[in-house]
Parts: structure tokens; sequence; C-alpha cells
């Protein structure tokens, strides 16, 4: 996700549907300052299913979003969506 403009930001809210996509990790980067920055990295996460966590980090202009994923079992639609 690319924003239009920076957003001053030291956390990322992020509703993602997991539960059942057999996810074996999530990768949350942001660009931060002018370099990505690596900001949540792991798995099992199924507290997270369908309601807002929030993942924090030290703050700064925030320009985009990615993360990526890994299943542990095909088949599977994945998504979440990230909030400053």
């Amino acid at each position: 996700m690319t924003l239009s403009s920076d957003v001053y930001s030291d956390r990322l809210r992020v509703n993602a549907d997991y539960l059942d996509a057999h996810i074996q990790e999530v990768d949350i980067d942001i660009y931060r300052d002018g370099a990505w920055m690596d900001v949540f990295q792991g798995g099992s996460e199924a507290g997270w299913n369908c309601k807002w966590a929030e993942v924090t980090y030290d703050a700064g202009n925030v320009s985009q979003v990615r993360f990526r994923y890994n299943y542990r079992v095909g088949g599977y639609y994945y998504w979440a969506v990230p909030r400053f």
C-alpha cells in the first residue's frame, strides 16, 4: 500500500483473516524515513483473526506498507487491511 502523502506514525493497526488460511508466517514491513523496516514477523497469530491488532515501532514518516505470507496449506484466500 502506498500512501498519497507520508504519515508520521508509531503504530499500524492490522485486521487479517487468518484462522482458516493455514498461514505459516506473516511479515509486515513499513517504508519509514526512506528505508524499509521490518515491524512484524511471526506465525500462529490466530488471535488476530478478523479483529484489529496493533503493531508498534519507533515513530517516523511512513509512506508505504507491505505484507507477505507463507501458506502451510494451499487453496485458501488471505487478506490483511492495514490502518494508521
